[in-house]
């Protein structure tokens, strides 16, 4: 008797099975070659709480898809019964093209939300979409292939100007809870320091020690990892992402050119 597959990722047996499920939806799409689908996110890199963590995916067709072929797939994702331990799907279907070119605002075929109940296509947001370079960048990251060759060879290089740029882009969003928020400023605060791609907890954990009063930061961390927490003064979530901001346009912003003979800022011995 042939024993079942390991677990993907860190997923518990239950979202194992609804990720292979939606993985199987996706390759018979009818019209639809599949080239590849990728785990991202907390399910690969660690601090996915059951009941309360998204399954990030994105998957790779070859061709473009017609509005209705992209709606009737989100559909029958939606529609497979989901487990206790998968909060919802958060899946973004792009061509090869797409994940391949490079560009600075990528363009999508489909963007689900499963929680959410909503889905979208390229025709409801025709410009693209700038956040998805942050997702191709974690696919290249960290992320695991459920189909298809590994992602370093599906999705093309993120420069990080760019990646910069979509992460600050993303601080401008206020849908979002006030913890995630004030998490995602976190990690991206790290991500301009040290150029390391992390979970929210970790990039809270790191964010915490580099501030003098990490109240704010520990009760976001509070509600990431409890599902509960005090609640957050919503004027210091924009003070701390406004911060974040300033930060992230530092780090994007090309080094200062030095004539020669000049001594930089900062004195002599200043990496440049």
């Amino acid at each position: 008797m042939r024993g079942r597959p390991p677990l993907i990722g860190l997923l518990d047996p239950a979202a194992d099975r609804y990720l292979r499920a939606c993985v199987e939806l996706l390759r018979r799409a009818p019209g639809t070659e599949l080239i590849g689908a990728y785990l991202y996110g907390s399910g690969v890199i660690g601090e996915f709480h059951p009941g309360r963590s998204d399954l990030d995916v994105v998957a790779v067709v070859a061709d473009p898809l017609p509005r209705g072929a992209a709606l009737a797939l989100g559909q029958q994702i939606a529609e497979e019964p989901r487990p206790f331990a998968v909060k919802g799907m958060d899946l973004v279907v792009v061509t090869g093209a797409t994940a391949v070119g490079g560009f600075p605002v990528p363009r999508y075929e489909l963007k689900l939300l499963t929680f959410h109940g909503r889905a979208r296509t390229a025709e409801d947001e025709p410009g693209g979409d700038r956040r998805l370079v942050m997702h191709f960048a974690c696919c290249r990251d960290h992320g695991i292939a459920l189909a298809g060759p590994p992602p370093v060879q599906v999705f093309a290089p993120v420069d990080r100007r760019t990646y910069l740029g979509a992460l600050r882009a993303e601080l401008s969003l206020r849908w979002m809870p006030s913890h995630y928020r004030v998490l995602n400023a976190c990690r991206d605060w790290r991500y301009a320091a040290e150029s390391v791609i992390c979970s929210k907890v970790t990039g809270g954990r790191w964010a915490r020690e580099r501030i003098r009063d990490p109240w704010l930061v520990d009760a976001a961390l509070q509600w990431q990892i409890d599902g509960a927490g005090p609640v957050l003064d919503l004027v210091e979530v924009e003070e701390f992402l406004a911060e974040t901001a300033g930060r992230l346009g530092a780090a994007a912003a090309p080094p200062a050119v030095v004539r020669s003979g000049a001594v930089p800022p900062g004195g002599r011995g200043a990496a440049w």
